[in-house]
């Protein structure tokens, strides 16, 4: 694991889409010898993610002999770029196919404890049609989505440091033996040993590769693959945004 002053670790940054399976990744992580959950922003609600400077300050200074993951919905700012360049924060880059997380999403709107972020969908949303939840989360949703991932495909190590929802709902103990050689961590995951703790920190919803592609109509599935090619998203990517593949 690098250090930024040759004594204190740098931070782990879990930089995901939201309903990527990014809270587990992070309670797994946490279970790594010396690793912590942490926070690098004051609040969340529906508050943008951007790290604040004095947090990651404070989480650093702690950081002798140990380090922190912090899970944020945050995209690859120039800001967010110096903290990785200054060897402040290592990343992990967490995403989701289209589709499955924008299903994903109306899920996340149907539970009761959302109250904070159930205002922005119209009144009523939970009791709508399944066709007309999907068109809503396509037209809000999508353009953030795109954003985060076309902010951090740009980044030089993003394939080296790509975690996908898709491997972790398949198999997560194959993906949890990926991460410590990302982080440049000498630490290798004995799945006997390790394996049911890690198990039971899973909070996948409804994690079914695909679901997405079958609940929606084609003429849905068009819309976001237009979305897509809009963002003018590099075409080697596009297929895995549709299909997780």
């Amino acid at each position: 694991m690098q250090t930024f002053n040759g004594t204190h670790q740098s931070g782990i940054l879990l930089a995901c889409m939201p309903k990527s399976g990014s809270s587990s990744a992070a309670r797994m992580i946490s279970g790594f010898p010396n690793v912590r959950l942490a926070f690098l922003v004051p609040a969340f609600d529906i508050r943008e993610q951007e790290i604040d400077l004095k947090i990651l300050e404070q989480q650093l200074s702690a950081n002798v002999g140990q380090t922190f993951v912090a899970q944020t919905h945050v995209c690859l700012s120039n800001t967010t770029r110096t903290f990785i360049n200054d060897k402040l924060l290592v990343p992990l880059v967490s995403t989701r196919n289209l589709p499955d997380d924008l299903i994903s999403s109306i899920d996340h709107y149907a539970q009761t404890d959302n109250a904070k972020e159930n205002f922005l969908v119209p009144e009523g949303f939970n009791d709508r049609p399944l066709e007309e939840k999907i068109d809503y989360v396509i037209h809000f949703q999508t353009p953030w989505l795109l954003k985060f991932f076309k902010s951090w495909i740009r980044y030089e190590r993003f394939r080296e440091v790509w975690l996908k929802y898709e491997d972790l709902s398949r198999d997560n103990l194959d993906y949890l033996r990926k991460i410590p050689a990302m982080l440049g961590l000498d630490l290798v995951i004995d799945v006997a040993a390790d394996g049911p703790q890690h198990l039971s920190t899973r909070r996948l919803n409804r994690g079914v590769n695909g679901r997405g592609r079958d609940l929606m109509s084609p003429s849905q599935l068009e819309l976001i693959e237009k979305m897509i090619a809009m963002y003018d998203i590099p075409r080697e990517y596009r297929g895995y945004l549709m299909t997780g593949e």
